[in-house]
């Protein structure tokens, strides 16, 4: 009985200390996917095509980007064009612990504990100056990703 109850702590305490990972599409800031695992050493790279893979997501990348996933569109059908001066063009970002990197995703290491977010996300650009920021794309309810209810 106290093994089983030593077990089932051990068990237990590794599952709060487990690496989260969660996906947010471009439509709902509710995750497509969220998981956790526990890993040794690893980069965000590594652990998201582990995780892609076990799940069955078909996605485009490597462990230094990720191009599209859950169907996104990539490329030019992912540019919006707002107007002749402005557009946005969206992919896939990630933050680590709530701190986004510039960094690629497969020169981050993570550890058990830490939490990915990975978000379809928008760059804008006007009269020919991008933002050197980024912003989630499910805050838009773009027509062009979503129906629009």
């Amino acid at each position: 009985m106290k093994i089983l109850i030593l077990s089932l702590l051990v068990l237990f305490s590794l599952r709060l200390a487990a690496l989260e990972i969660s996906f947010y599409g471009p439509c709902s800031d509710t995750p497509l996917l969220s998981t956790k695992t526990i890993i040794s050493s690893k980069s965000v790279g590594h652990v998201t095509m582990a995780t892609l893979e076990k799940y069955g997501v078909e996605f485009l990348g490597s462990e230094n980007h990720l191009q599209s996933a859950f169907g996104t569109p990539y490329g030019l059908e992912a540019i919006e064009v707002i107007s002749d001066t402005q557009m946005r063009s969206h992919g896939w970002c990630f933050d680590v612990n709530g701190t986004t990197s510039h960094l690629y995703p497969g020169d981050i290491i993570v550890k058990n504990s830490d939490k990915i977010e990975w978000y379809y996300c928008y760059v804008p650009y006007d009269s020919g100056t991008w933002s050197t920021y980024h912003f989630r794309t499910y805050e838009l309810n773009s027509s062009k990703f979503c129906k629009i209810r």
